[in-house]
C-alpha cells in the first residue's frame, strides 16, 4: 500500500485542530509527517491513534486544546484511555476556571461523562479546584502584594483614569459626529458651540457653559465648556481663511490661563476652509510644552 501524503494545513487549520494564533511545534510538525509512512493495512486506524497521541500531548503541553471534546474522546477508542482521561480532566479544569459552572455542559464534561464518569464527581472537582484557589488566591494577600510592589495614590489613579476616557471620548464623538452634524458649513462659533454642548452632553449630561475663570495679565478669562466636574475644559475654534494665521497664537495664549482652572483643556479646532495643511505640526506644537494636560482635536 502505497504511504498517503497529507495536506497538514488542512488538517491543523481547515478541521480546526488549531487555530491561526494557537499553531503545532515543529517538532510536533515532524513527528505527524512521518506518519505518512504507515503502509500496513491497518492505515487509517494506525494513523489516527499514532496522530491523537502526538497532537493531544502538543496541546496539553500547550495547554490549548481547541476541541476539548475532539479529539480528546476520540483518544479513548484508539488508544491510551487513561491519557485521555487525564487531559479531559485538564480541560474540564480549564473550563471550570475560565466558564465556572457553564463548564458542566462544555465538550469536555460530555466526554468525560460518555466514558462513564459520573456527574457528582465532576461537580466534587469543580468544587475541588475552587477550593484550592481560594486557599492559593486569597484576595488581601494578593492586594497586599501588588501594592508593595506597584505603589499608587487611589485618589490619583481614580481622577488620572476618569479624565483621560473622558477625553478619548470627547476625541472619539467630536472626530466622527461634529463635522457630519453640519449641512453646510457654520457661519460663526456660536454655531459651532451649540453642536458641541449638544455632543458633550453623551458625555456628561451638565457641561458648564462659559465657566469664569481667574484673571490673567490683566484680563478675565472664561471657557466654553467645562465637564467632568471642571476637570476637562473644552474651547471651541472656527478656522477660516480670515484668521488662519492667528488662531495658532491665539490658542497658545489661552493654555496657561485655562490650566489655571482646570487639569485639562481640549481645543476643537473646526477647520472650515480646510486651511490647516499639517494638523500633526499643529497639534505637536501646541501640546508639546503640556503633555497630558492640553489636547487638540482638528475636524
Amino acid at each position: 500500500m502505497a504511504p498517503r501524503k497529507i495536506d497538514w494545513t488542512q488538517l491543523f487549520f481547515g478541521a480546526d485542530l488549531y487555530s491561526i494564533d494557537h499553531q503545532p511545534s515543529s517538532d510536533t510538525i515532524e513527528r505527524m509527517k512521518r506518519l505518512d509512512m504507515i503502509t500496513d493495512d491497518h492505515f487509517d486506524f494506525e494513523f489516527n491513534r499514532r496522530l491523537y497521541d502526538i497532537l493531544l500531548e502538543d496541546q496539553s503541553i500547550q495547554r490549548q486544546r481547541i476541541h476539548k471534546g475532539f479529539p480528546l474522546f476520540g483518544l479513548a477508542n484508539n488508544s491510551d484511555g487513561d491519557a485521555a482521561i487525564n487531559y479531559l480532566l485538564e480541560a474540564f479544569i480549564e473550563d471550570s476556571l475560565s466558564s465556572g459552572h457553564e463548564a458542566f455542559d462544555a465538550p469536555a464534561a460530555n466526554a468525560l461523562k460518555q466514558m462513564g464518569m459520573e456527574s457528582k464527581t465532576l461537580i466534587e472537582l469543580h468544587q475541588f479546584i475552587f477550593n484550592k484557589m481560594k486557599m492559593m488566591l486569597d484576595p488581601s494577600v494578593l492586594r497586599r502584594e501588588f501594592r508593595e510592589v506597584y505603589p499608587l495614590s487611589t485618589a490619583k489613579l481614580r481622577t488620572s483614569s476618569t479624565t483621560d476616557q473622558s477625553i478619548e471620548l470627547v476625541r472619539e464623538i467630536i472626530s466622527n459626529e461634529l463635522r457630519a452634524s453640519f449641512d453646510s458649513p457654520p457661519r460663526d462659533e456660536k454655531e459651532v458651540q451649540h453642536v458641541v454642548g449638544a455632543l458633550l452632553r453623551r458625555i456628561d449630561p451638565h457641561p458648564i457653559p462659559e465657566r469664569p475663570g481667574p484673571f490673567f495679565a490683566g484680563k478675565g478669562s472664561k471657557i466654553d465648556f467645562t465637564i467632568k466636574k471642571n476637570a476637562i475644559g473644552i474651547e471651541v475654534r472656527l478656522v477660516k481663511s480670515s484668521n488662519a494665521s492667528k488662531y495658532v497664537d491665539e490658542i497658545y495664549s489661552d493654555i496657561i490661563p485655562y490650566l489655571e482652572f482646570v487639569e485639562s483643556i481640549v481645543f476643537l479646532v473646526y477647520d472650515a476652509d480646510n486651511v490647516i495643511v499639517d494638523k500633526r505640526k499643529v497639534i505637536d506644537d501646541l501640546t508639546s510644552a503640556h503633555p497630558g494636560k492640553v489636547h487638540v482635536i482638528i475636524v
